[in-house]
């Protein structure tokens, strides 16, 4: 991966996304980066997963574990980007995820935390404290810390809290956060995105976007459906077109995931313009895969772990 921030892009897997070091920097990497210094590490076999936390300078406040669709394409093929989906299951677990592998995460925040708030309330660090993992056959290992939230995934948790998010920050603010509270619902976020997004296909023609009907299905499902904007452009005369990143996002809530992803997949279907999507965020499919996969790296630890 390039030796800088590449806004969640930059990591390329030798073999998979490039053979050569000229496809790895003429061809996947942005050309930004083809003459600066990469870093080299061995690659994480696992499940990856986010868990978003909030601080008040004193103490750390987990939220529910989400899980982030990076690749560009259906069943995980193609390049890394700012995310095309995700979901949160009904607790704050994911399916693949065992109560050892949620405090194995959150005891490796709390020393990060400790660390970094050094003595005392330091203003520094209060809010948003954001823990990309991966969960390995030797447990959890770090792979981005951020201070800011997840997108897609703060998407699953919002519509979902319970408590009042002004009063959380100011909580923050006063050095009083104890907790946060979330309804027991499963939550699935589906993206929009241009054509061309994620290396896909050229496209130089209208880019104007339509989400009457998608709206329209708010009607039927009242709150357990959400349409957040992203990256559009509102024209004088109220027209909607589609800019050069994610586009509009589709968030489906019910008391389960496929519930859940029924109706983010039917809203996002019925956004009309020059845009695509992946069907597969928390499909049953992709999900049984990362439990059997999970099973499998389980069941290989070596004794010496």
């Amino acid at each position: 991966k390039p030796y800088a921030p590449a806004t969640g892009k930059g990591v390329g897997v030798w073999g998979d996304h490039f053979r050569t070091r000229e496809e790895m920097f003429y061809e996947y990497f942005l050309p930004s980066f083809s003459k600066g210094p990469v870093i080299v590490e061995e690659k994480l076999e696992g499940e990856e997963f986010s868990l978003q936390f909030l601080s008040d300078g004193e103490h750390l406040i987990p939220t529910p574990c989400v899980r982030d669709y990076k690749r560009a394409f259906d069943w995980d093929q193609g390049p890394n980007t700012g995310g095309m989906g995700s979901y949160k299951d009904v607790d704050e677990l994911l399916p693949f995820m065992e109560r050892g592998d949620w405090e194995q995460a959150i005891e490796i925040a709390e020393r990060l935390h400790r660390r970094l708030k050094g003595e005392g309330r330091n203003p520094k660090l209060m809010g948003v404290m954001y823990m990309g993992y991966i969960l390995t056959r030797e447990g959890v290992k770090v792979l981005e810390v951020n201070s800011r939230w997840g997108d897609p995934e703060v998407m699953n948790l919002m519509p979902l809290l319970e408590d009042d998010f002004v009063e959380i920050c100011f909580r923050c603010l006063d050095g009083e956060l104890r907790g946060m509270r979330f309804k027991r619902k499963a939550s699935v976020v589906i993206y929009a995105v241009p054509l061309e997004y994620g290396g896909h296909r050229k496209y130089s023609g209208p880019r104007r976007v339509r989400l009457e009907e998608a709206e329209a299905l708010k009607a039927k499902y009242g709150e357990d459906l959400r349409l957040y904007p992203g990256s559009l452009e509102v024209r004088e005369n109220g027209e909607l077109w589609a800019l050069s990143s994610r586009t509009v996002a589709a968030v489906g809530i019910g008391d389960d995931l496929e519930r859940a992803r029924e109706i983010a997949l039917e809203a996002i279907r019925r956004v009309d313009g020059p845009l695509r999507h992946r069907e597969d965020i928390a499909l049953g499919e992709h999900v049984k895969r990362s439990i059997e996969h999970m099973r499998a790296l389980r069941s290989s630890v070596p004794s010496n772990i």
